[in-house]
């Protein structure tokens, strides 16, 4: 690829861990996408009150309040060793994986006070990026399994992920997005990511 250095036929494809991930705004731990989801869900609504006008057909519409973003997927999680529960893409890894997603849904307890789950950002290139929580959380293991006579492990997991925009109404150096954010893609900026800085994309390209 012109511009990236080397030519086409020794181009390096880079995997989704170098551009899609998950991040822990509390202690900056990470997940990385191992394969691309088949697909993502984006949604965010606009809410209208009708009101009523004597002697007309069609009621006037208020604009009341625009909904949270919402994003859903599903990541997949295999592993490529075929025993063993240590170090990368082995069965234990891809527990790991699941369990460090599974705990975002819960709260933390610290010295009898209860705190919410932690916040997130969620990047997918250049196209998605998320301040937001995990709402949503459901695992699938799926054969084959890696069995010995005290424990069985499987090689696959699926989980089913669902995340919901927040925290952008914290402080002075947050806002809400507006109109021209949307257009401009600003929106899917994830403020204050330890990659990101003050916010925004390197657009990283697929092949080096």
């Amino acid at each position: 690829m012109a511009g990236y250095g080397g030519n086409k036929a020794n181009a390096r494809v880079l995997s989704p861990e170098a551009y899609c991930y998950i991040i822990d705004r509390k202690d900056e731990s990470r997940l990385s996408f191992q394969l691309m989801p088949d697909s993502i869900t984006e949604n965010k609504s606009a809410l209208y009150n009708e009101i009523p006008i004597i002697g007309r057909s069609l009621p006037y519409l208020g604009y009341s309040s625009s909904s949270s973003r919402a994003i859903s997927l599903s990541l997949q999680f295999v592993a490529l060793n075929s025993m063993g529960s240590g170090g990368k893409y082995t069965v234990g890894w891809v527990q790991e994986q699941v369990r460090w997603l599974e705990s975002k849904v819960y709260p933390e307890y610290l010295d009898k006070f209860t705190f919410p789950p932690r916040m997130l950002n969620l990047v997918v290139g250049s196209v998605i990026g998320l301040q937001c929580v995990m709402t949503n959380c459901t695992t699938s293991w799926l054969g084959p399994w890696d069995a010995n006579e005290v424990m069985a492990s499987p090689f696959r997991a699926v989980v089913d992920c669902s995340f919901q925009e927040a925290g952008m109404n914290d402080d002075d150096m947050q806002h809400p997005h507006g109109h021209e954010d949307a257009i401009k893609g600003r929106n899917q900026w994830t403020i204050g990511s330890p990659d990101t800085g003050s916010g925004g994309y390197i657009n990283i390209p697929l092949a080096l």
